[in-house]
């Protein structure tokens, strides 16, 4: 399947990094030096883990280094640290590497105070190379001997893989490949959607991805409360009374059992928290006890604040004429109001707003974490089965026809959305005109090889698992293109603040 890949099995007396080296002839051969890269990088990852030191991979594209280390560094050397690995290191080199600290140091939060040069120097060429350069404290050369240190230390690690190489080199050819054709395609969709903003006349469509990441509970999670809930209020059968413990263990033992349609649980619990005569207030009053009393809310979501930020108007022109929001809670208006920034929450059909105003439609309902800044909004939340049933049935409620106008109108951006709704997918094919290029943009998770692939998977499986998610990949590109969707892949939820942040830059 991949020609060339041959890779005889490896026989090395002594395990240090010469004769590692020698093994792969490094100097000589290019696909050599890609492997030798490849061990280095393992070996060093390596010692990152085992001295719990959390490192970031920095994609070269982007950034001349190859590690940035936030809390903990090597050799006492303060952090945060950025790490860059040569195999040479003549003095034009490590002076380019210095300059480059320097150069990006401001550029990056938190600010990295030190640099740490991995090579393949020894001791004696290490000495010379400082000798002849001004290197303060915050940089250092490291070379053969940090190596050997951690090879020395681990020769099990290092053994089996120098043996399993092609194992691994077979698995990073895959990585590669997949990598370079998704990530180019993102490149080109991020740099549409980068004028698609700039230009105006665009929305946020928001999830409960963004809730989450302020450690608001998640759907599952706000069933789950609110089942629990429900089994202590029910607990007084018999005069008996149960600990904490014991109702939340049989509540989720039920719901595994019992809870297959998320909508039909949540009218279940809406009929069994509430009584006939008590009003849809009772009802929002126990959710904004679940929502906002059950974690403490993080305040720095990095993801609200760059959210924030993109409603920020330039001197030229408001990029985001508005807000669609299919959450209960105001943790963006709360955003906005320590930006300063203007806007109107409009949760039923009779609200108007300013020209002046940031409009944020709350098309499922609105509970504010301060209920008293909005006695004014009046509006029913949709949260059971029935509630999507009233909606589904008419075409002309008003959260159908705003969501219509804009998905007609304007440019969308979807974040925290999985886009399993099927009334979002209703009213994109409605509006979706197949003979016109996607106007909007979601931001979904990719399917990472590993979930789908054994603890220790063969060749074979990572190979049929790989072809598999390819396929699978591209069938989601082309449903939601066919939706007027272009879909801005990212593999960890922390990505999305980064992706965001190129808009602004």
């Amino acid at each position: 399947m991949y020609k060339g890949l041959i890779i005889q099995p490896f026989i090395i007396e002594k395990m240090n990094i010469d004769e590692i080296l020698k093994e792969f002839n490094y100097h000589i051969d290019l696909d050599n030096y890609r492997n030798i890269i490849l061990v280095l990088k393992k070996i060093i990852e390596h010692y990152f883990e085992v001295n719990g030191i959390e490192f970031i991979t920095i994609d070269g594209r982007f950034l001349p280094f190859d590690y940035y280390l936030k809390t903990k560094s090597l050799n006492d050397i303060e952090a945060p640290t950025l790490v860059s690995l040569v195999t040479s290191a003549s003095p034009k080199l490590i002076h380019n590497i210095i300059n480059n600290f320097y150069q990006h140091q401001h550029s990056i939060d938190p600010k990295p105070k030190s640099l740490i040069i991995i090579s393949l120097l020894d001791n004696s060429e290490i000495e010379k190379t400082i000798r002849n350069k001004e290197i303060g404290h915050s940089i250092q050369i490291l070379g053969k001997s940090f190596f050997n240190k951690i090879i020395s230390s681990d020769l099990k690690f290092t053994k089996n893989l120098i043996q399993n190489f092609d194992s691994l080199k077979f698995k990073e050819i895959i990585s590669n490949k997949n990598d370079k054709m998704w990530r180019e395609d993102r490149d080109k969709i991020i740099a549409d959607l980068i004028s698609k903003y700039k230009s105006g006349n665009f929305s946020l469509l928001l999830g409960a991805g963004i809730s989450c990441d302020a450690n608001l509970p998640s759907w599952e999670q706000l069933i789950s409360s609110l089942l629990v809930k429900s089994f202590s209020e029910h607990q007084d059968i018999n005069e008996q009374k149960y600990d904490e413990i014991t109702i939340e263990r049989v509540a989720n033992q039920f719901k595994k059992n019992q809870f297959n349609s998320a909508l039909l649980s949540a009218r279940y619990l809406k009929k069994s928290l509430t009584r006939n005569n008590e009003t849809n207030e009772n009802f929002k009053n126990i959710i904004h006890e679940v929502l906002y009393k059950s974690k403490p809310i993080k305040r720095d979501s990095k993801l609200i604040e760059i959210i924030g930020r993109l409603c920020i108007p330039t001197r030229m022109r408001a990029h985001i004429d508005s807000i669609i929001t299919y959450n209960f809670d105001d943790l963006i208006e709360q955003k906005l109001n320590l930006l300063n920034l203007k806007f109107h929450v409009i949760a039923n059909s009779l609200e108007s707003y300013s020209i002046q105003e940031i409009p944020i439609y709350h098309v499922h309902g609105f509970i504010p974490e301060d209920l008293e800044k909005y006695q004014n909004v009046n509006n029913e939340i949709v949260f059971s089965e029935d509630g999507y049933h009233k909606i589904y049935s008419d075409p002309y409620h008003w959260s159908n026809l705003v969501q219509l106008t804009h998905l007609r109108e304007k440019s969308c951006l979807m974040i925290g959305l999985s886009l399993d709704d099927p009334n979002i997918r209703r009213l994109m094919d409605i509006v979706s005109n197949p003979s016109l290029p996607p106007r909007h943009y979601a931001l979904l998770q990719r399917v990472k090889l590993e979930n789908l692939t054994p603890e220790q998977p063969t060749s074979s499986e990572t190979a049929l698992a790989f072809n598999f998610l390819k396929s699978h990949h591209h069938l989601q590109e082309s449903i939601f293109r066919d939706l007027g969707v272009n879909i801005i892949w990212y593999e960890e939820y922390s990505d999305i603040p980064d992706i965001l942040e190129m808009l602004l830059n």
